[in-house]
């Protein structure tokens, strides 16, 4: 884990896990990218498996981008969106 000690969102959880709220994950976004630990922070993100809230400046769909473009490969399970997909083919 990171030092979280100088995070920029410290003590403002409930903003950076909106995600059904545009505007809040903009506004997170925002925050992060004065945050001092901006590249760990994204960084356990992406190999933690964290799949939901703003990381790093990242929403879920920017971390998963991110993953495959660096060849990070989860088991499926871990990703809820995955097997959405998976189903959707399958149908």
């Amino acid at each position: 884990m990171f030092d979280t000690k100088h995070a920029a969102c410290k003590g403002q959880q409930k903003l950076f896990f909106a995600e059904k709220s545009r505007v809040k994950v903009r506004q997170a976004q925002m925050i992060c990218q004065t945050c001092p630990v901006l590249e760990q922070c994204r960084d356990y993100a992406i190999h933690n498996r964290v799949y939901y809230g703003v990381w790093g400046g990242y929403n879920r769909t920017q971390l998963n981008a991110e993953r495959r473009r660096r060849g990070i490969v989860l088991p499926m399970h871990y990703s809820h969106t995955i097997n959405k997909e998976k189903k959707r083919r399958d149908a």
